[in-house]
């Protein structure tokens, strides 16, 4: 168990470009521990996982499992997501829903008249392609009205939310490239809902969630 741990360690650090000094320091941890942890010759506790999670912005169970795929097919003939826990309806994840992802796909079916609501601000960047209907954007101040065809690129830490005005259904494609797999929408009037007892439109970070 040691040497996997150590092994999911030094992955998760070699990901993020860093050395046993810059993880290190971000942990308060010595580069000496961490090497002697990666390699697998020292158990370090819970609370010395949970520091360094922290520090690679990850969950303390990313060190117990590997759960990043090499290739990840969806089938054509999948439905959208209707009730996994993290997902509000019409989404159909074109990615693992995964921690260690940096990026994210969802094929998002808008119903008409419906709205994210304000998202929340985030690290990283977003892109949305329209590929049926039409979608209202709102980044700030201002207003961005998309056919299909069209995209937008953004950047996520931007007040922003969408919007299907018309009467179609509107179906578009949203990726994220970020620290976390996270969509950031919030719950409230006019945002997405879920069906059940899990009707909520909040997504918070992805473990679990998207």
């Amino acid at each position: 168990m040691e040497q996997i741990i150590g092994m999911r360690i030094k992955s998760l650090r070699v990901e993020r470009g860093l050395t046993l000094a810059g993880l290190g320091a971000l942990s308060k941890l010595s580069p000496g521990f961490l090497s002697q942890v990666e390699r697998g010759k020292s158990t370090p506790s819970i609370a010395t996982l949970a520091i360094i999670a922290q520090a690679l912005d990850v969950a303390p169970r990313s060190f117990f499992e590997d759960d990043r795929e090499s290739v990840y097919i969806v089938d054509s003939g999948a439905e959208a997501v209707d009730d996994h826990d993290s997902l509000p309806r019409g989404y159909r994840p074109l990615s693992p829903i995964l921690e260690s992802n940096r990026l994210s796909v969802i094929l998002v079916t808008v119903q008409p008249r419906e709205s994210s609501g304000p998202l929340r601000v985030l690290s990283g960047e977003e892109i949305i392609f329209v590929l049926a209907g039409k979608l209202e954007i709102v980044i700030g101040d201002e207003s961005h009205r998309l056919e299909a065809g069209d995209s937008i690129h953004l950047d996520a830490g931007l007040p922003r939310q969408w919007t299907n005005a018309s009467d179609a259904l509107c179906t578009m494609l949203w990726g994220r490239v970020g620290s976390r797999l996270d969509f950031g929408i919030r719950r409230g009037r006019g945002g997405i809902g879920k069906k059940g007892a899990a009707d909520r439109a909040e997504v918070e970070s992805f473990y679990p969630t998207v």
